[in-house]
């Protein structure tokens, strides 16, 4: 009689297990509008956090139901915008719960007004890399309110990485950007301002500068030292040729950026290199995973923000503030002439589209809108983009410039002068600087920073021993707030995010006190 209330008690124990594993599960693949009652269906078992916060950190199962091939699909952002995106799922994944790396392919033209219409056109350049070595690949769609250095275009990739968490067995520790054109221009951002949760990018024949003019934010060449790159160029690019994103690079591998490069000497503005380097992309891909809680992070910023498990609140001068470090701001030469407007690629020509007009620039000086079409610069009949760019390329700064556009049914002549060039910083520095640097050995936690006033800590489990946690920052001892995760606190932030490796537990404090 003892033995079968033994047995009763064991398979009460199993079933137990085995209904919060499935609650998890479906906190994992739960619509945004399901988070609540997912969550709530959780807290209903009375589970133990710690025990919740293991099986969270070892993933929850999630059984991959979509059909190979092709899928158009939309992912709603936490601000309830909803945005398309397309997926390519190899054959290898159907069915089955191993988690697969993701790959998130950023395309060009992002100006455009309206997004790409064509199913399977995005992304369709890695297909064959992915059913060999069976990883996803999910495209975001972009257009002019959504470019990829934009506050909404982030909030997008973002929203896609946590849909495809829903859809299928992902590794969150496997995810990395590729892009190119704008999608390798909007890598370089996201390596720089927001990398969390990729572990690595592949920009190719991108501009690290893009976004610095584009997205009005300050960012910090330093900062690519979060996240390892792979990036790929040709030295004839009418656009971004090697030489003009070089400076770039090159300080910032100085200063501790992991960086792979590869570069072909001719190409034009075209991948030419991907069939020779594709072994070596996807092996990349494949065998560079995110280490989700580093114990040495860098990195600056010119506002609230977070990275890793630090979290900066608030920015301000303090007592004892680290001494500045030089800037790597390299000043902008004299490149390729521009007007200063964005292409609406769909258009085939003749002449070129003009999606929108750039702010301060020749183009809006001399008038040109949204709609029209280019047809003639000086003497050059523009028959499509490459004429344009043919022509550009033979202009000089502070040389008078004819515009012939077509308006409607009128064809109108626009002239002004392109103005002088100003050797300028190409990253914008309006506001002052933050600096954070963080050590973590042992039970210490070593931070030297700049204009930071207040942060916040967030440790994963077993991140630390048992026992306190010493805080030091700029080699003094500070008063560090430790405070427990709560259990609902703790699954809301999973759902949101599906990462086990955003998994903290315990959260510390830190406040000091302002100079003067």
């Amino acid at each position: 009689m003892r033995t079968a209330w033994i047995w009763l008690l064991l398979g009460g124990a199993v079933a137990a297990a085995d209904d919060l594993d499935e609650a998890l599960a479906a906190l994992r693949t739960a619509a945004r509008a399901d988070y609540g009652a997912r969550v709530q269906a959780v807290l209903d078992l009375k589970p133990e956090a710690a025990e919740v916060a293991r099986r969270l950190e070892k993933g929850p199962k999630v059984t991959t139901t979509l059909e190979a091939g092709w899928h158009s699909l939309e992912a709603e952002d936490e601000q309830g915008e909803r945005r398309p995106f397309q997926l390519y799922v190899p054959a290898a994944a159907v069915g089955k719960t191993e988690p697969l790396p993701l790959l998130i392919y950023l395309h060009g033209g992002v100006s455009r007004p309206e997004y790409v219409e064509a199913e399977g056109r995005v992304g369709e350049l890695w297909v064959e890399s992915a059913d060999e070595a069976s990883f996803a690949v999910a495209s975001p769609l972009g257009r002019a309110d959504c470019t990829w250095w934009s506050e909404a275009g982030v909030r997008h990739i973002r929203a896609v990485i946590r849909e495809m968490k829903r859809r299928m067995a992902v590794d969150d520790d496997a995810i990395v950007g590729t892009g190119f054109s704008d999608g390798g221009s909007g890598c370089f951002h996201l390596a720089m301002f927001a990398p969390d949760p990729f572990a690595a990018f592949l920009p190719m024949n991108g501009f690290p500068a893009v976004s610095a003019s584009a997205s009005g934010k300050q960012i910090y060449l330093r900062n690519m030292q979060r996240t390892p790159q792979f990036v790929a160029m040709t030295q004839d690019d009418q656009l971004y040729p090697a030489t003009r994103v070089m400076p770039h690079l090159d300080p910032a591998m100085r200063a501790g950026a992991s960086i792979r490069l590869v570069s072909y000497e001719s190409g034009g503005h075209r991948p030419v290199y991907f069939a020779d380097q594709r072994t070596a992309f996807v092996r990349f891909i494949t065998d560079t995973p995110r280490d989700p809680h580093p114990q040495e992070i860098h990195w600056w910023c010119a506002e609230p923000c977070r990275v890793a498990w630090i979290e900066i609140l608030e920015l301000g001068a303090v007592a004892g503030d680290a001494e500045a470090l030089p800037d790597l701001n390299p000043l902008r030469t004299p490149g390729r002439v521009r007007l200063g407007f964005n292409v609406d690629r769909a258009h085939e020509g003749p002449g070129v589209l003009v999606a929108n007009v750039l702010e301060d620039t020749t183009a809006k000086r001399i008038g040109l809108l949204a709609g029209d079409l280019v047809v003639q610069l000086d003497e050059t009949t523009i028959g499509a983009l490459p004429d344009l760019i043919a022509a550009l390329g033979r202009k000089r700064y502070g040389e008078p410039v004819q515009v012939v556009v077509r308006r409607g049914e009128t064809d109108v002549t626009l002239t002004g002068r392109i103005p002088p060039f100003e050797t300028v910083p190409w990253y914008v520095r309006k506001d002052p600087t933050a600096r954070f640097s963080l050590r973590a050995e042992g039970n210490r936690i070593e931070i030297t920073s700049r204009h930071v006033r207040r942060f916040r800590l967030h440790l994963a489990p077993g991140l630390f021993e048992a026992g306190p946690v010493e805080v030091r920052v700029n080699g003094r001892r500070v008063e560090a707030v430790l405070e427990a995760v709560s259990l609902p606190a703790l699954l809301r932030d999973y759902a949101a995010l599906a990462d086990s490796g955003r998994l903290f537990t315990r959260v510390l404090q830190v406040s000091l006190p302002p100079l003067g």
